[in-house]
């Protein structure tokens, strides 16, 4: 009776084991896992641009790992080259702020654009606020404003109060 109790136990954990492996496995290849990057899922292939993009921001806020903005700017060029608009928007702001890269308004703006164009509201109101202080493109506050009322038409609250004075 022990002999056949204590198999059971063995059996109920080994398979707890296995679909827990099985339920990560799948949820770092669908994109889905919210947990904070590990080491071990450091080592695994990221081929998604949701997955790429979330290792991204792990490591430009250091959250699960150590705050990296190199490490940051590769995973978003990654699932920027995939059509990311969150990856292009965060380049945007890495070469804005010039975080991790030489700071460059010229390829903040060509990012913020590929963001923006993707619809994407907070880049919308960034590439306005490149146009309103002339960061990158000559000023020109209509092309401003244009991107402020896009990302103001989304509910982007920055946007819904004036930006710039």
């Amino acid at each position: 009776m022990l002999f056949k109790n204590l198999f059971k136990t063995i059996l109920l954990t080994v398979g707890f084991c296995l679909l827990c492996t099985s339920c990560t496995t799948s949820l770092q290849e669908s994109g889905s896992d919210h947990t904070p990057a590990d080491l071990g899922f450091q080592k695994e292939p990221v081929d998604q641009a949701t997955s790429q993009e979330r290792l991204g921001m792990d490591y430009l806020l250091g959250r699960g790992v150590p705050e990296n903005k190199d490490q940051a700017f590769h995973w978003f060029k990654k699932a920027a080259e995939q059509g990311s608009a969150t990856a292009a928007n965060e380049l945007g702001y890495l070469y804005a702020s010039g975080k991790g890269v030489e700071q460059n308004y010229s390829l903040a703006l060509e990012y913020y654009q590929q963001a923006a164009e993707a619809g994407l509201a907070s880049a919308q109101y960034n590439l306005g606020l490149l146009y309103a202080y002339g960061l990158g493109t000559p000023a020109d506050s209509a092309k401003a404003d244009a991107y402020f009322q896009e990302a103001a038409a989304q509910g982007f609250a920055p946007a819904q109060k004036k930006p710039i004075g």
